[in-house]
């Protein structure tokens, strides 16, 4: 909630929560966001950055990848270079201004 507070005052104009590789695949098929936050252990899988993988091939200019973990040593190396990686507990306003300067 403080995260999606955080990109709301920073200028998101929607902000879609999915507690589940699941959900957000659901969501990926509706719509293609500018930005994507993933938390590395989503309810369904232990590996969120799958998704970033997925995620990293959409289109000719792919959403900002955003990785939220509290063991940023989880994340390979060879992923981490499609987004940026932030250990938790993080300043949510500073992840917020990093997006919104990734947008340009």
């Amino acid at each position: 909630m403080d995260l999606e507070q955080a990109l709301m005052d920073a200028g998101a104009r929607q902000v879609v929560s999915c507690a589940s590789m699941q959900q957000a695949a659901a969501e990926l098929e509706r719509w293609m966001p500018q930005a994507v936050v993933l938390d590395v252990q989503l309810s369904d899988r232990g590996d969120g950055w799958a998704l970033a993988e997925m995620v990293s091939m959409l289109g000719t200019r792919p959403p900002w990848i955003a990785f939220s973990t509290g063991q940023p040593e989880a994340v390979p190396h060879e992923v981490q270079r499609l987004g940026s990686v932030y250990a938790k507990p993080y300043d949510t306003r500073r992840l917020a201004a990093d997006l919104m300067a990734a947008q340009g």
